[in-house]
């Protein structure tokens, strides 16, 4: 068997798993944290660590690879589901990239950009404009701080430099969101999706441009 032949089967079984592991349409996500034999399937936050806004990143980015229409499709039922998610059940405290605001904006930017779908950029620009709600001057690092928080303890804050849950992933998002340069260094977080045509997200006028 071939490289490309034995690649395609595993990517295959990879994504049929994934896509048996949906939640029922009336949970409040369309997948759970995690899955284990014995786990409980529970509704989890949003989120690009483990919610599904990073799993329909990661879906259509697989799609595109392959040119495989239904995964798009499935990708984009989840992205438009997340995105319609009311924010008060997102469960967003802070604003990093990993499970934060601005983490939730660079994703549905990105697969704004990739698909012009309309809800997906109106996300994006909401999470966005919290991302900059959540900055309180004089806190954190450049008005930045990173919650921490397990069950049954009180969250704790703290000043955070980092990219995954600091100011510099807030920063590279932010730049991503009003600049026309495309943001090539999330390949990391498997969301480098190819644009139809990269514009900036957050118009002059807007409350960042100010």
């Amino acid at each position: 068997m071939s490289a490309p032949t034995k690649a395609r089967s595993l990517l295959d079984g990879a994504v049929s798993w994934l896509l048996s592991r949906k939640l029922p349409p009336d949970a409040g996500s369309s997948f759970p944290a995690w899955t284990a034999p014995g786990v409980p399937a529970v509704p989890v936050r949003s989120a690009w660590c483990y919610g599904d806004p990073g799993v329909a990143a990661a879906l259509l980015c697989a799609a595109r690879a392959v040119d495989e229409a239904s995964w798009e499709r499935e990708a984009l039922e989840i992205a438009r589901r997340a995105a319609a998610r009311p924010p008060d059940q997102a469960g967003v405290r802070d604003a990093g990239l990993c499970h934060g605001a601005a983490g939730l904006a660079h994703l549905f930017n990105r697969m704004y950009q990739a698909t012009g779908d309309a809800c997906l950029g109106d996300a994006a620009r909401f999470w966005f404009a919290r991302t900059l709600e959540l900055r309180r001057p004089g806190c954190g690092i450049a008005g930045y701080a990173a919650c921490e928080s397990r069950s049954g303890e009180p969250a704790r804050w703290r000043d955070d430099p980092g990219l995954l849950t600091g100011a510099a992933g807030i920063a590279l998002a932010l730049l991503a969101a009003v600049t026309p340069i495309e943001p090539a260094w999330d390949r990391m977080l498997l969301a480098s999706l190819r644009p139809t045509g990269w514009v900036a997200a957050l118009p002059p006028s807007s409350t960042y441009g100010r």
